[in-house]
């Protein structure tokens, strides 16, 4: 009776020990000390939310065992505010045997985890705010693990995993050091692309990560080139150190995290000049520097910080704000308009509102007018590329849409009216530049504009992409369209006179595809087309890995254009230049 009645308690015992350790369980389940944590009996789930967190542990369950096999593990539960993530923790190492981001509103998240022997676990919901700030909240109300395959599978899926991580360690790693070496090669060599044309690599300066925009300053005698690096939130300066020398790397400006600094744009003023930034603000999280919006810094200013050092903390005190809104993903690409006379115009592209805002200043006025005319566009519009021209007594500009395949025309006067006179289609989608240029001796001037073959929000995907090219009438109207293929995800267009013939090439930058490193499985290309008989044919192609912003100056001083590219995940400007 004695040894029955503690077999009894052991094998109660060992049922309790069960059941806490069962993770389906989600009474069981407890929050970390800064987690907001109930658990509600009724319905039943977690309420849990926490605020000031980063990548903390929210809620954790009970540590449990898996035997050899491959398991599907599944939470169901509610993301109000904030991100997260699902994680499973290796108990034993303190390692992630799997984690990624949750679903939002009701979704269901799961992962699959091969195991090949037994293995203490712990499932983990913690915050994936970016920025270390604001508040994360959900609820979790079922968790679900389903045994989908034995050993085998789960040793086959090991050694398929390992080399996956082999090869996207190859991408990350490995894959831009033998481009960069190859780049430096081509330099040295100045090798051109095959025996019949005359543009050679022959400069790459350093920048900063994902360049979005590069423009070229001149200031008393001094050449500088200035490249926002959004992937970095900051702007590097490069100076050229004589004329016929290379460019040097002079500082980096350094802004609030987040504030995602995504175009440039000079503006000349009387002894200096001012650098105009969009300050796109790309992650929904919050920022130090706050809104969306459009500001100046002189480059006095900057010159007279790098005396003392070559690295730069821009506050956003520093900043000449001219306008900004709440909310995200506004202020994009800008340009300047200077009409003589009539004085001068800066319109900016403020995608998420699909609006235009225009600046206007007099010819003898040292301020631009206080606010900016917001001029509306079509819903869901998202204007990227804008460029501009005088004629007549009116600015005209050509915005290009994202999400449409759409071109806006745009009028403006000195009097400080705005209005869109015409709408064009252009037959794709686009995340490109407008450029105009003198092509031909049969036209005036032509726009050209690179489409990006699919949807421009698909950065994975290689489509195949082509150019929508127009001419500009006297009156600024889009007449002859046409439209020729390029390479993969045309991201750019740049236009240039870089043989010195009188008449602009054109510059096709295809970005190829891939956000990041790992996603990278076609490098891009870059293409050089010259106008004859009215047709836009290929002189030139270069294997540059992903290049996403043209730049056409004088970056060596010896009176002719070269041309500037920069490498989104190379981190390079490339100059190339025509030789003779």
């Amino acid at each position: 009776m004695y040894m029955l009645s503690k077999i009894k308690k052991y094998v109660r015992h060992f049922l309790i020990s069960l059941r806490n350790s069962n993770p389906r369980d989600i009474s069981l389940w407890v929050g970390a000390p800064l987690t907001n944590f109930e658990f509600d009996r009724d319905k039943p789930c977690i309420h849990y939310s926490a605020s000031q967190t980063k990548f903390e542990f929210l809620i954790q369950s009970p540590q449990f065992s898996l035997a050899p096999g491959v398991y599907e593990i599944s939470l169901r539960g509610e993301i109000t505010e904030g991100a997260c993530s699902f994680g499973v923790l290796n108990v034993k190492s303190n390692s992630w045997v799997v984690t990624q981001p949750m679903c939002d509103l009701g979704g269901q998240s799961h992962v699959v985890v091969p195991i090949v022997q037994k293995q203490y676990l712990q499932l983990v919901i913690s915050a994936n705010n970016a920025n270390s700030s604001g508040l994360v909240s959900g609820t979790l109300s079922r968790v679900m693990i389903e045994n989908i395959g034995d050993r085998s599978a789960a040793a086959s899926m090991i050694s398929s995993q390992a080399e996956q991580t082999e090869h996207v360690r190859w991408r990350q790693e490995e894959q831009p050091k033998q481009l960069l070496k190859k780049l430096e090669a081509d330099i040295m060599s100045r090798k051109r692309t095959d025996k019949s044309n005359h543009y050679a690599l022959i400069e790459a300066a350093k920048i900063g990560y994902a360049a979005r925009s590069a423009i070229s300053v001149t200031l008393r005698d001094r050449f500088f080139v200035l490249v926002a690096n959004a992937g970095d939130d900051s702007v590097t300066l490069l100076e050229r150190e004589h004329v016929g020398g290379s460019l040097k790397r002079k500082c980096d400006l350094h802004f609030p995290e987040y504030c995602t600094p995504i175009d440039l744009q000079e503006i000349p003023v009387e002894n200096d000049s001012l650098i105009g930034i969009s300050f796109f603000h790309m992650q929904k999280v919050a920022s130090a520097f706050g809104d969306t919006g459009y500001g100046t810094l002189s480059l006095n200013w900057i010159l007279e910080r790098t005396k003392s050092d070559q690295t730069i903390q821009v506050d956003k005190s520093d900043i000449q704000i001219l306008h900004t809104r709440d909310g995200f993903w506004g202020a994009r690409n800008s340009t300047i308009v200077c009409g003589g006379n009539l004085g001068r115009w800066l319109a900016v592209a403020d995608r998420d509102a699909s609006s235009i805002w225009l600046f206007y200043q007099a010819p003898n006025d040292k301020d631009w007018r206080v606010s900016p005319q917001v001029l509306p566009l079509e819903d869901g519009f998202e204007p990227v590329g804008i460029s501009g021209i005088v004629r007549g007594r009116k600015a005209i500009f050509y915005v290009a849409a994202r999400l449409l395949p759409k071109l806006a025309v745009i009028e403006a006067t000195s009097r400080e009216e705005a209005k869109i006179i015409s709408v064009v289609n252009t037959g794709g989608l686009s995340r490109s530049s407008i450029s105009i240029g003198r092509f031909d001796e049969t036209s005036a001037l032509s726009l050209a504009i690179g489409l990006w073959g699919g949807d421009p929000t698909d950065v994975t995907t290689p489509y195949k992409g082509s150019i929508f090219c127009a001419d500009i009438s006297d009156e600024g109207a889009l007449i002859n369209y046409c439209w020729f293929d390029t390479g993969t995800n045309t991201t750019d267009v740049v236009a240039g006179d870089f043989d010195n013939d009188g008449f602009d090439e054109l510059v096709v930058l295809n970005y190829g595809n891939g956000l990041n490193l790992e996603e990278r499985s076609d490098l891009g290309s870059l293409q050089i087309f010259k106008k004859k008989a009215g047709i836009f044919k290929c002189i030139s192609t270069f294997d540059l890995p992903t290049p996403r912003i043209g730049l056409v100056a004088d970056f060596d001083g010896d009176g002719r254009d070269e041309l500037g590219v920069t490498l989104f995940h190379e981190k390079r400007l490339v100059i190339i230049k025509y030789i003779q």
